[in-house]
């Protein structure tokens, strides 16, 4: 018979209280080799609840001209996410718009044909349409957001294979917003930063003034 020597138990009414973090180990059994005891990072658990999702950053806007990611976008994962939460403009009615950057973020790219993007949009007043450009120099990412009350967007933006010095960088979006009028308005995006250079960086601006508030978050898609 083969006796194994137990992991470590912690007394936690005596042990010191701290804030754990995703780099700290912690000990298992591992079932998968027999029970041996092993140990694995913080990160690892967090990774098996969110699935497929690894949040590599997390911005929060504050009066800011712009919220820029330059660092984790690469070639770790194939296609990234960004969140966008309660988006507040400084002017009322402006939308949020995404540019990438191909020099981590030495230049952003805003040229007039650089982006191309359809897609479709509906209203809680019952009105609904087709936004489309050929030829751009930003992606839609929320469109026109009000800022009065309680007034405001939220988006999920994606961008594909932005490492790849072959492949076109597909972007898609789905987002909600109230606009100036208060009035309630969906709208699901479609397009591409029309290049095959590697992007490294994206960066959300207003249309117009500055982003007053709103929390931006970056995953990597598994």
């Amino acid at each position: 018979m083969t006796t194994k020597t137990p992991i470590d138990l912690v007394d936690i009414t005596t042990a010191t209280d701290v804030t754990i973090v995703a780099t700290d180990l912690l000990p298992f059994s591992d079932t998968s080799d027999g029970g041996a005891s092993k140990k694995g990072a913080v990160q690892d658990i967090l990774d098996l609840v969110t699935g497929d999702l690894v949040l590599l950053e997390t911005q929060t806007a504050a009066t800011d001209a712009s919220i820029a990611f330059i660092t984790g976008i690469d070639s770790t994962y194939s296609q990234y996410l960004f969140e966008v939460i309660n988006f507040v403009p400084s002017v009322d009615g402006a939308a949020l718009w995404a540019r990438v950057s191909t020099d981590t973020g030495s230049t952003w790219k805003s040229g007039a044909s650089d982006y191309g993007f359809c897609g479709l949009y509906a209203t809680t007043t019952g009105t609904s349409g087709v936004t489309y450009d050929a030829a751009g120099s930003y992606f839609i990412v929320i469109s026109d957001t009000g800022n009065v009350g309680n007034e405001k967007g939220n988006a999920a933006f994606k961008i594909s294979e932005p490492s790849s010095s072959t492949e076109i960088k597909e972007m898609s979006v789905v987002n909600s917003t109230y606009n100036a009028a208060s009035t309630g308005v969906w709208q699901s995006l479609g397009g591409s930063y029309i290049s095959t250079t590697a992007v490294d960086g994206v960066r959300f601006t207003a249309a117009t003034g500055f982003i007053t508030s709103g929390t931006f978050k970056l995953y990597g898609i598994i």
